[in-house]
């Protein structure tokens, strides 16, 4: 599984999870700018929070690199059994819309 490496002002973490989605968000309201990293799992239905909605302002340094995977960060919080499925994939769909139209001598 890959992470990412995400530096933030001084603080650097490294964030992944081994079977889900992770997710970057940068939320501006009328300056109100915030900074959300977080993932779902999908294999242990559950999810993880690295940073919560933290206020950020002109000036602060922000950076993202795609890592190897390894070690991650600890999350700082998490919640369990949200029964979360994962979503399929353009080729499971693609390979759906193929059989169906087998199915009905389109192809």
């Amino acid at each position: 599984m890959r992470g990412i490496e995400v530096k933030f002002n001084q603080e650097r973490k490294t964030v992944g999870v081994e079977s889900g989605m992770l997710t970057i968000h940068i939320l501006d309201n009328n300056g109100d700018s915030r900074i959300y990293i977080g993932a779902v799992d999908y294999e242990k239905q559950k999810e993880l929070l690295w940073c919560d909605w933290i206020p950020i302002k002109p000036g602060d340094k922000f950076s993202a690199k795609l890592t190897r995977g390894g070690e991650y960060s600890k999350p700082c919080r998490g919640k369990k059994n949200l029964k979360i499925e994962r979503p399929k994939t353009k080729l499971e769909i693609f390979r759906e819309m193929e059989s169906q139209l087998k199915k009905k001598g389109f192809l």
